[in-house]
């Protein structure tokens, strides 16, 4: 683990319909721009784990396996001044607040793993053939780079 990201507060919403935050709407061209889902998709496959610190109030934290024949889900009831650690990447989790509570929660990230792209004269299992009959292909690229030289530069 290497990094810890960002954390968030939780606070009980102000009243039905309202938050405190406002509503994050729809993906715009501008969020595309910056990398929104790239980050996002980065980050939930690095979160590695996630830390609950309930500062004041009540809830409960249900913690499931992702895969159910793992183990029985469990319930933690969170007090003031409890901290809860737990595998995000093992675990998934529902958090109900059972009064006005105010829980700190961030996650510790894993290594990104370095891309590695290597060329060989000729594709493994064409010795000897001529052609290749091509029906579809498709090119990828990690953290929103746009070809070879950009993923190569990261």
């Amino acid at each position: 683990l290497t990094e810890r990201s960002g954390t968030l507060v939780r606070v009980p919403h102000m009243a039905e319909g309202m938050s405190l935050v406002g509503q994050a709407g729809p993906l715009d061209a501008q969020d595309m721009k910056l990398g929104a889902a790239e980050n996002f998709l980065t980050w939930v496959l690095r979160r590695k784990l996630c830390m609950f610190y309930n500062v004041d109030g009540r809830g409960l934290l249900e913690l499931n396996f992702k895969k159910p024949e793992n183990g029985d889900p469990t319930r933690i009831v969170l007090r003031e001044g409890y901290l809860v650690l737990f595998r995000h990447d093992l675990l998934q989790y529902r958090y109900k607040p059972e009064d006005e509570s105010l829980v700190l929660q961030t996650w510790l990230l894993e290594d990104v793993l370095p891309v590695e792209f290597h060329s060989v004269a000729k594709a493994p299992g064409t010795q000897g053939v001529d052609r290749v009959l091509v029906r579809a292909m498709t090119e990828r690229f990690p953290a929103g780079c746009d070809g070879c030289d950009m993923t190569r530069a990261l």
